[in-house]
């Protein structure tokens, strides 16, 4: 769950890879059926694609549901089953989000989700993850990407106009840079409202049989809302723009991956 991410000489208290736990809900009687049926859809999400902790979203602390009772639902015991329930479960939330972005990270009609890899390890699953994102987002690998960003920030840090934001800005806010060759060596990217968490979620499912799956949820939904915007500041250059972002460099990230399969989206 994201160990290792405190502050120096600090203690970090965490759930250790593996451990099982459960969760016991008690319903109000005056909650009706549908309001019980979405509880259920909840704890389905959290355990298929979700999880707990610090850096959750790139798949530190995933959880994976192993059982689900006392309602109409059930946990998925296997691929195919895992595929269906999340077919299942996004027929009841597209039917009016066609067009509309959702205002936050919320499953809609423009979700995409893929099963990335799968027939490894829990940890060798998160590596891959990992590395292949390293090697899509990083400007120093053997073959760069994102030429435009790293020219981008070094016209900010030079003073220059700016009037368009860098392409992986989708990917989440702060998105600062350090140059090593440039006078004033840094440049911050932030939304002014703080942060804006990545809409792409990673999720490593263990199936009790030992599967597992490597799945990642686009949740596309309003990148910032009406009043925020993009602060970008250097000592040079000091700008705010607003929030629109590129979906199709995470949808490209996505299709890195060589046994992706695409359930929804």
């Amino acid at each position: 769950m994201g160990q290792g991410l405190t502050g120096k000489n600090k203690e970090s208290h965490y759930l250790e890879s593996g451990s099982d736990f459960t969760v016991c809900c008690y319903p109000s009687p005056q909650m009706s059926s549908e309001q019980s049926e979405q509880l259920e859809q909840a704890l389905l999400c959290l355990g298929m694609l979700g999880g707990l902790g610090a850096r959750s979203r790139k798949g530190l602390g995933s959880l994976s549901i192993q059982e689900l009772s006392g309602g109409r639902l059930a946990a998925p015991e296997n691929r195919g089953e895992y595929i269906e329930v999340i077919q299942d479960l996004l027929k009841s939330v597209c039917v009016d989000l066609v067009v509309n972005e959702p205002p936050y990270s919320a499953l809609s009609a423009l979700s995409r989700i893929d099963i990335s890899s799968f027939q490894k390890s829990p940890a060798e699953l998160l590596a891959e993850y990992n590395n292949t994102l390293h090697q899509y987002r990083t400007w120093q690998t053997e073959k760069p990407n994102f030429k435009g960003d790293h020219d981008w920030a070094y016209d900010v840090a030079n003073g220059k106009p700016i009037n368009t934001l860098p392409q992986r800005t989708v990917f989440g806010l702060p998105h600062n840079y350090r140059l090593s060759n440039a006078r004033e060596k840094n440049v911050d990217v932030n939304a002014s409202t703080g942060r804006r968490a990545t809409p792409l979620i990673a999720h490593v499912h263990l199936f009790k049989d030992g599967n597992t799956l490597l799945v990642q949820a686009l949740l596309r939904s309003t990148f910032l809302h009406r009043e925020s915007a993009v602060k970008i500041s250097s000592k040079r250059n000091r700008k705010a723009l607003a929030g629109e972002v590129d979906w199709r460099v995470i949808e490209r990230f996505m299709n890195q991956f060589g046994q992706r399969e695409t359930i929804h989206g």
